[in-house]
């Protein structure tokens, strides 16, 4: 845990990341004197306060009532603790209050019953069932071995999307430390003593008490409604003079990450509203996709990456000798016709998922004090048409259909010199008007996508991207796919150590791989789905191994994915093709590589206009027997895991606290394709218990772990029970 903060003095904690409301301190002093709430510094605690934890800063000259006999006699209940923290909270507020000074009706809530990761926060909320978007700031009792405030933390960044950042307040015993929690920075004051630093204290509620929403952490670009659904704010943008807002109807897609200062993105299906304070859908507008994610500042916008793109898509258009272009040589006269209507004015935007609106923004500025720290910045995105991921596709034969105009999308963006770089099955989308309409693919994702030959040094971080289990061999394993020797015994030219780089195959292997997975993991039978491993284990050397296996060997000698197939599909024309199209990708990369020729374009004609035009041929004849082979769809299957897990929630809630439902089955038997969680792994002390008698209740609740002090205990006990 230590590795994932930084820790600052308080004094620089305050001055750097708190709001300063110093003003209103003097008053608040003054008030919680004369209202006795701050008594006089006992003899005796003056002569212990030499000991004060804050070692460079003198105890203060008074200390609150409430925590006054709270740690005398040792550590304190921690809801003792929470309970005397609110007592100082309400009085700050109170001395507020009579200075007259501009407070934001926050207030200290203890709640034993909290589902929000803290059993204390500041919020508005103090009397109805609270939501996670009540939590303004978590409040946590814990120890110097674990906290958990950042997981709390990052919760509620994750589930609130006005949240930039949030202050967080952790207590040990009469110690306290304030953190500032973002995706770019975490940082944590050391702790000071409550009870020999009041003074710090009233700051630190002061500072609270009077901030604004956006002191807070707050987006004021973001509004809630009273329905829990979000209204964003586009302001003004280039040509567009007039602000845009659009309110969330419901979530598609919430990448969520427990850690911090990790990317975090999360889609929404939102209709154009005409603001926030009057939510009503504009008139003429459709159901519109908004992406709301953070990015590190350096990274390039997507919005940015697709203006270029199409740039240059435009540019080739307008060249008059574009049929003569390297990549094309192969091409048929079938296939040019498709791709010079699709050159025709903007029609080539219909391959990708449009962006329509932005706004960019840096998280946080506060943090930019921090030179060391990683800057981020939020940005957001709205497309212009609600489609569907191939994941979510119904039938095989729609999703062949789709991936065959994802690959003239692709060959639009190579002709431009663009190469994707993350193609999954979440970023090929499709679209339909209606239910009876046919599906239009649509690429998206653009953040990673590249010009291509590069131009300038290709970092390794540049090599290496897209999303692993559909990333091209090459880029796996960092080494060019070619043998040792050539037919003559002669060791082949290329250097081992050179970088492989992404080029226009990589990008059509992805291809091939997603159809292998369509075919070898998502049939909706029930079928053994040993093959689903390919695309499940962890990406390192054996799982590399194995999809050099897969790639370079007849499909026929994979047994596991022969075992995952339906019957339809082991011996039929399908496979034949999908074989033939692996052997044409490993004959290409071996005739590419042997002749040092991976940034020649013309040595890409082949494999785009040759092999897998003829791979869809093939398998077109025989499309009856594929055609409506039934998919899996990811939607569904999350649906029905959101709602079981639902169920047992509130089956969990409406058991009383003396009878816990215990789970029939241990996660790893229920589900072995899912490792248990570190929680359900860990430990268990062994704990000892008498040889001979009934073992109560009492006796299996006071167990506990087999430290020295107990054996030593036992074997006493042991001795004089045979004395």
């Amino acid at each position: 845990m230590s590795s994932e903060f930084s820790t600052c003095q308080v004094d620089d904690f305050f001055k750097s990341y708190l709001p300063d409301h110093r003003m209103h301190f003097d008053a608040v002093i003054a008030d919680l004197k004369k209202q006795k709430t701050l008594v006089d510094r006992s003899p005796s605690q003056q002569k212990r306060s030499r000991s004060s934890s804050s070692k460079n800063r003198p105890a203060f000259s008074h200390v609150f009532k409430t925590l006054n006999n709270l740690f005398q006699t040792g550590s304190a209940a921690p809801n003792r603790i929470l309970k005397s923290f609110q007592t100082v909270g309400n009085a700050v507020r109170k001395a507020l209050g009579k200075a007259k000074a501009p407070t934001n009706e926050r207030g200290i809530r203890v709640d034993e019953s909290s589902e929000n990761g803290a059993s204390a926060y500041l919020t508005t909320n103090l009397r109805s069932p609270a939501h996670l978007t009540d939590v303004v700031v978590p409040i946590e009792i814990t120890t110097s071995k674990e906290t958990k405030i950042m997981t709390h933390a990052a919760m509620i960044l994750n589930r609130d999307a006005r949240r930039e950042f949030s202050y967080a307040v952790t207590i040990e015993n009469q110690n306290l430390s304030v953190w500032y929690l973002s995706r770019a920075v975490a940082v944590k004051s050391k702790p000071f003593d409550m009870q020999q630093h009041a003074d710090l204290l009233v700051q630190l509620l002061v500072s609270l008490f009077c901030s604004s929403n956006e002191q807070l952490g707050y987006d004021p670009l973001v509004t809630l409604l009273p329905d829990r659904s979000f209204v964003y704010q586009f302001p003004p943008d280039g040509d567009r003079t007039f602000p845009l807002f659009y309110r969330t109807l419901e979530v598609i897609c919430d990448r969520q990450s427990a850690h911090l200062c990790e990317r975090q993105s999360r889609v929404w299906k939102v209709e154009q509203v005409t603001s926030a304070s009057d939510p009503q859908r504009v008139l003429g507008t459709s159901t519109m996709v908004l992406k709301d994610s953070s990015i590190d500042a350096l990274a390039p916008v997507e919005s940015d990456v697709q203006d270029r793109l199409f740039g240059d898509i435009t540019d080739f258009a307008r060249s008059k000798n574009w049929r003569s272009h390297p990549l094309l040589k192969d091409a048929n006269n079938d296939d040019l016709h498709a791709l010079g209507e699709a050159l025709k004015g903007d029609n080539f935007k219909q391959f990708f998922s449009c962006i329509v609106s932005k706004h960019v923004s840096l998280i946080d500025p506060i943090s930019n004090m921090d030179q060391g720290t990683d800057r981020h910045r939020r940005v957001r995105l709205v497309y212009e048409n609600v489609c569907t991921a191939l994941h979510d596709i119904p039938t095989l034969g729609e999703a062949i259909d789709i991936v065959k105009q994802t690959l003239l999308g692709l060959c639009l963006m190579f002709c431009a010199g663009w190469v994707h770089r993350d193609l999954s099955p979440g970023n090929i989308l499709a679209f339909r008007a209606t239910l009876n309409s046919p599906w239009h693919a649509k690429i998206s994702d653009l953040e990673f996508a590249r010009r291509f030959p590069a131009s300038g040094v290709v970092t390794v971080s540049e090599q290496l991207t897209g999303t692993p289990h559909f990333m091209a061999y090459e880029l796996l394993h960092s080494r060019h796919l070619l043998p040792k020797y050539t037919p003559t015994g002669e060791r082949f030219p290329i250097d081992p150590e050179s970088l492989v780089i992404h080029n226009y195959q990589h990008d059509l292997e992805s291809i091939w791989w997603i159809i292998l997975w369509l075919v070898g993991t998502r049939v909706k039978e029930k079928l053994p789905r040993t093959f689903s491993e390919m695309f499940q284990q962890h990406v390192n050397g054996p799982y590399a191994k194995a999809r050099h296996y897969v790639l370079t060997y007849p499909l026929t000698r994979a047994g596991d994915l022969l075992r995952s197939l339906p019957q339809s599909l082991r011996s039929s024309a399908f496979l034949n093709a999908l074989d033939t199209l692996r052997q044409d990708l490993h004959h290409q990369y071996i005739a590419r590589n042997g002749d040092n020729r991976q940034s020649d374009i013309g040595s890409y004609s082949w494999i785009i206009s040759k092999a897998f035009p003829r791979f869809l041929a093939s398998i077109e004849p025989s499309r009856d027997e594929w055609g409506a082979i039934a998919l899996i769809v990811e939607s569904e299957r999350r649906e029905r895991r959101r709602k079981k897990q639902e169920a047992r929630r509130q089956q969990q809630l409406s058991q009383p606290p003396d009878h816990p439902v215990q789970p029939k089955k241990r996660k790893a038997e229920a589900d072995r394709n899912e490792l248990p969680s570190k929680r359900t792994r860990r430990h268990v002390p062994a704990v000892a218990v008498r040889q001979g008698g009934p073992v109560t209740r009492s006796m299996t609740r006071n167990a506990r772990p087999m430290t020295r002090s107990v054996a030593r205990q036992l074997e006493q006990a042991k001795s004089s029970q045979h004395r």
